[in-house]
């Protein structure tokens, strides 16, 4: 992928991240999958995705057993046309807790996204999480596949 591709490429995934906030986020137990809807944030460059869960959460511990992790963001309409106009991107990379010196920084800033969820975000139970992803699977029209590789930057 030469440059100008890429930059077409992560062009697409920020829109789309930009026009829903809503993902599925995918973890694993052992070797049983689980998915969770959730809201998150991403970085302007991409490489890292934002969400807050209740320490409580089997999300939450799954994530403390294995970190590996995949994001589903998507723009579908629930048309019969979404097979194949609607766009999707599936992140895959590790989660981790946002350490002290960060959480307050994009703590703010995911509050200026989501003013709604104050109370969640800053309830004792809850964690700032940060999503630090490896790449970017794009699909476009069903089976057109882009990969997008976060660590070639």
């Amino acid at each position: 992928m030469n440059e100008e591709e890429r930059r077409e490429v992560e062009a697409e995934v920020r829109w789309l991240m930009n026009g829903r906030p809503e993902a599925v986020l995918s973890t694993v137990n052992g070797d049983q999958p689980y998915a969770n809807l959730i809201v998150y944030m991403p970085e302007e460059d991409l490489t890292k995705l934002y969400f807050v869960t209740p320490r409580k959460t089997k999300k939450y511990r799954y994530l403390k057993q294995n970190p590996k992790a995949a994001l589903l963001m998507d723009n579908r309409a629930n048309e019969k046309s979404d097979i194949h106009h609607a766009i999707v991107a599936t992140a895959l990379g590790t989660c981790r807790e946002a350490g002290a010196d960060e959480k307050s920084g994009i703590e703010s800033r995911f509050l200026h996204r989501f003013p709604y969820l104050d109370k969640f975000v800053k309830s004792e139970d809850s964690v700032m999480m940060v999503f630090e992803v490896d790449l970017y699977y794009l699909v476009r029209k069903f089976q057109q596949v882009t990969e997008l590789n976060m660590r070639m930057i």
